[in-house]
This record gives C-alpha cells, structure tokens and sequence, in this order.
C-alpha cells in the first residue's frame, strides 16, 4: 500500500486538471481521428453503433491505457515499461515504438496531411514539392520550438494549441452543417458485407496508424 501513495505533496487543482485533460487530448487526436471516424460511418450504415464501439476501443481505449500504464508503474520512459522482461526487450520495444510514431510512419504524416489539406490546393502543380519543403521546415520548426522545452509542453500543447484547435474545429463542423443543409447530399452509405461492423472498425484503426 505504500508504493500506490500519491507522491506529488501537491496535488493538482480542478483547473490544473483541465489543463493536463486538454494537453493528453491535443496530443493524442490527430487528423485519423477527426476524418476516418467520418468515412467509417459510411462505410458502416446502419451498424455504425458496432463500428463506433470498435472505433473506440483502438482510438481511444488503448492509448488511455498506455497513460495508464506509465503513469501506474511510474515510468519514466517506454524504457522503464519494458525493462521487467529484460534490457534487450526494453531496447527493442523503445526503438520500435520510436521507429513508428516517428520516422517510418507518424511523423511525415503530421506534415503532409496538413500541407495536402490545406496548403497544395491553392499552389501550382509545379510547386508541390518545392512547397512540401518549405512547409514541412517551417512545420517541423514550430514543432521543435513549441516542445524542446518540456517543462512547458503542458502550457503550449493544453492552454493554448488545443483550445485554438478545438475553437477551429467547431468553425469547421459549423460550415458542414451549413453546408449539408444549404446542398443536401443523396449520396447512400455503403453497408458492411463480409465483416462485422466491431471488427472492421478495429482493424481499419490500426491499418491506419501504421499509414
């Protein structure tokens, strides 16, 4: 009982939590979470409820349970996790995990996606990559800017980022509404066949992590 004792002597404040809350939300979401749920529910028709429950357990059940995991064995790293079942299993298990949220399949996407979205349709085809260059400098330095001081990653990512965030994600979701009642769609969703709809929503997560 004495190893589970709270040992911050200052706990935080509801707004302290608040903040934390909002900090783990703008590091988690990204833009699978906000377009594939989308696509999904077409996909899915009307057993979208499983599909969502699917949905759900990988995008949003497990990496709450890997917060909880570090923060129950107090591990200071995916390092620490892993070491009880060895030093090379806990060198390999890091490397991997950094591997793939970093350069092989996470972290060119960050910058892609927003530049293929936003920034390439109103540039000329012959200045795409020329673009891409520029914007994923640009991105990755902000990036770098906003996290290389980790005491302040809390105050960046949870006071500031993710409320502007948020606020412009709302804007968005206005504009489809108005949009979808000004020209309303016909367009019919395309019902599951061979999968069941939990399954489908599962393993469609976690194909495109790996994306």
């Amino acid at each position: 009982m004495k190893d589970l004792q709270d040992l911050n002597p200052n706990p935080l404040t509801k707004k302290e939590y608040f903040v934390v809350s909002s900090m783990l939300f703008g590091l988690f979401f990204g833009a699978g979470n906000l377009i594939f749920p989308i696509h999904l529910g077409q996909l899915a028709g009307s057993h979208w409820v499983l599909a969502t429950v699917g949905f759900l357990v990988t995008a949003v059940l497990l990496p709450l349970l890997s917060v909880l995991a570090v923060s129950v064995t107090r591990s200071e790293g995916v390092y620490d996790i892993g070491v009880p079942l060895g030093s090379v299993f806990a060198l390999v298990f890091m490397v991997l995990i950094h591997l793939t949220i970093g350069p092989l399949f996470g972290t060119p996407r960050t910058a892609t996606v927003p530049f293929t979205v936003g920034v390439q349709p109103m540039l000329p085809a012959s200045w795409a990559h020329v673009g891409l260059f520029v914007f994923s400098v640009l991105f990755f330095g902000a990036a770098f800017l906003v996290s290389y001081h980790q005491s302040n990653v809390m105050n960046s990512v949870g006071k500031l980022l993710n409320p502007l965030f948020l606020l412009l994600l709302f804007s968005v979701f206005l504009m489809g509404l108005f949009i979808l009642w000004v020209l309303p769609h016909t367009r019919q969703p395309r019902l599951l066949i061979n999968m069941p709809a939990f399954l489908m929503a599962f393993f469609r997560v976690i194909t495109q992590w790996t994306r």
